[in-house]
């Protein structure tokens, strides 16, 4: 076997082979894949591990044949842990993380010694969606049925992120964090990924909620690359996912997001609101 590349985590082949994990490694049989698998057995957009926060994160795409991770079929993302071994369609890994320590920007690197983390503040659109009633999903549904369901979701709702330039920042097990850099080209990526997100929701297959906010995001700058870190309107953006399902609606705006989206989404106010852990009360608004 060949010596331990130099990274934070990678997939261990059964012939050796270590197949590097950066920020996203994208798992399938069609060109384009970071780790193609030519066989039969494998979907072409089949998984993808996601890093996040120094932690990866396994999602099934909803793959024809499923991923399984020690042996148990994959039903929504889960957090992978050194040792764990992960078979796409056939084909079986080892995925290694060195420690899961986050690469310290303080410390010296090519004989000089690196500068400390640089801590960018940005106005961002966030936001998050959520199945709504996966356990209950899950125990009507076979498991592969389950898997598959939840799996494609995933793979629609990142694509349709990505395809309006917005990035998809965490899995949430039945759920995701996405977030844009405030811009005029932003906003309107972020509207036409809204519109594309309530046509999947009028297939209510599987049924699921999404909240949207603009605030301040915090990014620390290190050597490793950018990353984003939790920050009193990312918290906000999470209190209002809990809000609007106790409220029952599928679709809220904060005020702030209001004034940039709302008239293009016909959006209607909702009676104010308190959200744990901010003082007073808070004007949302729902859509459609």
């Amino acid at each position: 076997m060949s010596e331990r590349p130099q990274s934070e985590a990678w997939l261990e082949t059964e012939a050796g082979t270590q197949i590097v994990v950066g920020e996203r490694l994208t798992i399938g049989r069609q060109r384009g894949n970071d780790h193609m698998l030519a066989s039969e057995m494998m979907s072409r957009r089949h998984a993808v591990i996601l890093r996040q926060e120094g932690q990866f994160w396994l999602a099934d795409l909803g793959s024809r044949n499923g991923t399984y991770v020690n042996g148990r079929l994959l039903m929504r993302p889960q957090r992978l842990h050194d040792g764990d071994r992960v078979l796409f369609g056939g084909h079986t890994h080892v995925f290694r993380h060195r420690g899961g320590k986050k690469l310290d920007c303080s410390e010296e690197t090519t004989g000089t010694r690196g500068t400390r983390p640089e801590i960018d503040r940005h106005a961002c659109w966030f936001l998050v969606a959520d199945i709504v009633g996966y356990s209950v999903l899950s125990q009507q549904m076979g498991a592969e049925a389950v898997a598959r369901l939840v799996g494609s979701w995933v793979d629609e709702c990142w694509r349709v992120i990505e395809r309006h330039e917005g990035i998809v920042n965490k899995f949430l097990g039945d759920g995701f964090f996405a977030y844009w850099r405030h811009s005029k080209r932003a906003r309107v990526g972020l509207s036409n990924a809204v519109h594309a997100l309530c046509t999947l929701q009028c297939r209510a297959n599987p049924p699921f909620r999404f909240v949207v906010h603009k605030g301040e995001a915090v990014f620390s700058g290190c050597l490793s690359g950018e990353e984003l870190i939790m920050s009193p309107d990312t918290t906000f953006v999470f209190r209002m996912e809990k809000l609007a399902k106790t409220l029952g609606v599928l679709r809220l705006l904060s005020a702030a997001s209001n004034t940039g989206l709302g008239k293009q989404l016909a959006s209607r106010p909702l009676a104010s609101r308190c959200l744990p852990g901010f003082k007073g009360e808070f004007q949302f608004f729902t859509f459609g």
